[in-house]
This record gives C-alpha cells, structure tokens and sequence, in this order.
C-alpha cells in the first residue's frame, strides 16, 4: 500500500475512533415484544381462549408492525453558486436533528455523498459564499435541529443523487435533485466484473521538477455499492526493482480527487495516480486489491 493510501486510511480509523460510533436512534415508536407476563391457571380462561382462537382461523394474522427508524436528517432547500475559480457548485441545506445522548456535529455523524452520472461530486468546495463549513464541525446538544449547508462541485446541470447514511450505520436518505438538465449518464444493466486497465500514460513534472509518470486507469465498478479507487485497490510501480513514490504534490496532470471519488455500480470511471520515477528506463504496474489478495493489473511500460 502506498503512503498516501496509508495516511488516508489511518485518517479515516481516528474519525471512526473518534466519533464515538453510529449515532443514537431516535425515539420513534417502541418495539412491542408479544411476552405475555401474566398467567392463569383458570379453566375458564383457557376454553375462552381457545374459542376466540377457533373463531379467527379463517381469518388472515395481522402483520407485525416493525417501527422503522425514523431519519433524523432532510434536505431543507438546496441552490446553485460558484465556488472562488467560477466553477459550478450545488449548495444543499440540510436540517437534522441531533439524537445522541450527546453533543454531536454533522461532520462526524454523517456520511454525505452527491452522485451525478453516476460519480461522486467531489465536497471539497473552496471560496463558496453560500457554503459555511465551521457550520459542519459546530457540536449541537441532544433534541437540538440545525442547519448545515454543504456544497459540492457538479460536472455539468444532470440530475444529482443525495445519500447521507449515518458514520458506519445505516442510509437514512436517499433521494434526487432535478437540476433541469436531464437524467445524466446513470449506470444500468447487468453489472459486470469488477476490472481495471491502464488506458494511457505520460511523463510529466511535479512542482519541484522531479519527474512523474502519470498513469490514467480505467476502473469499472462491478461490485453491489458505491466504490472509490483508493479504498479498493493498492496499486504500486516499480522501477529497477524498486517501488516508485506516489506521494506526487504539484503536478498538474495529476488529479488526486478522482482516487477518492467513488462510482456507482456499473460505472467506468478514470483515475489519474503518479509515481515519481528516477530514469526512462521500463516501469512496472501492479494493482491488486486493497488487502493484495487478487491480483487485477500487471503490466510493463516502456518509457523510452
């Protein structure tokens, strides 16, 4: 695994830790257990039991009410703005309401994601008038409703898809905004197997003049639920033996969101990764899954 992926997943395990696990459930109707504590030794009771029985065989048993949880989190409102560089976002206002025994904030009690043509909206939004992110850190106390406006930059003016599910639980909504530019590309049909391939590779810089091979994959997401590149596979290059560093900062042709964006099933998406390479001499390309159990990718690239 290289140290980015590391660093990524370590960040991620401190967040569980720290959150305290899934959130309180809310305090909807009570689950009624049919335990009966009384008894009766009545003979009386007996034969008039069994009589009310017999009279209700013909008749079909009610179906247990199983209280469903009740979603603690709902899109207010939502608008278009533009982040500091012009570039298109969707701001969505979400009101929730705290149902832990304690103090919590939006950040670490919920998951927030925005698909659209089927790829995750990057929510890393910058210099947006409309998008306060202290809100998203501020703890609320228990019983307490609040507003959070998140913005997350779109690729063009399709419909979008809200999932917000609770940090590690369960999905708590699901719904989709129409932003009057159709559809979009959604993933259908028969899903496939998970694959990977290697589309393209160029030389490039990094801000220090170091030099960078830039591999753009081609990743299909055949697996049941949303997947992101980073939390799927370690993919590593070696060059005369030796493993590349992928820690590439400043290099243009090298987009780090698209590793961590995650696809919808049935979804082909390309990623771009760097690896720091010390000469034109052959490249190796690994890519097996994050555990490095299976094997996807192994491929040589000639340089020269």
């Amino acid at each position: 695994m290289n140290k980015s992926k590391k660093a990524l997943l370590a960040a991620l395990f401190c967040a569980a830790v720290l959150s305290g696990c899934t959130p309180g459930e809310t305090s909807g109707s009570n689950i009624s257990t049919s335990s009966d504590n009384s008894t009766s030794s009545s003979s009386e009771q007996s034969s008039s039991t069994k009589s009310e029985e017999s009279s209700t065989d013909s008749e079909p048993a009610p179906e247990s009410s199983v209280p469903v949880k009740e979603a603690n989190i709902k899109v207010a409102s939502w608008k278009l703005s533009t982040d500091y560089s012009g570039k298109d976002v969707l701001v969505i206002e979400y009101e929730w309401t705290n149902t832990k025994d304690d103090t919590a904030n939006f950040m670490t009690t919920f998951i927030d994601k925005v698909y659209q043509n089927g790829v995750e909206c990057d929510s890393g939004v910058i210099g947006c008038d409309d998008v306060d992110s202290q809100k998203q850190m501020n703890d609320i106390k228990p019983g307490v409703t609040y507003n959070v406006a998140v913005g997350y930059l779109l690729q063009d003016k399709t419909n979008v898809n809200v999932v917000v599910n609770e940090f590690l639980g369960d999905e708590l909504l699901n719904e989709t905004i129409e932003l009057g530019g159709g559809e979009g590309a959604a993933p259908g049909g028969e899903i496939a197997e998970t694959s990977i391939k290697i589309a393209n590779h160029s030389i490039s810089k990094d801000f220090e003049g170091a030099d960078v091979l830039v591999v753009n994959y081609e990743f299909y997401n055949g697996e049941d639920s949303a997947k992101g590149f980073s939390f799927m596979f370690t993919d590593k290059a070696f060059q005369n033996g030796v493993e590349c560093d992928s820690t590439v900062i400043g290099c243009d042709e090298v987009d780090v969101q698209t590793q961590l964006n995650e696809i919808q099933p049935g979804v082909t998406y390309t990623v771009s990764v760097g690896y720091h390479i010390e000469d034109m001499s052959e490249v190796e390309i690994e890519v097996k899954d994050l555990f490095g159990t299976k094997d996807y990718l192994n491929e040589k690239i000639s340089l020269s």
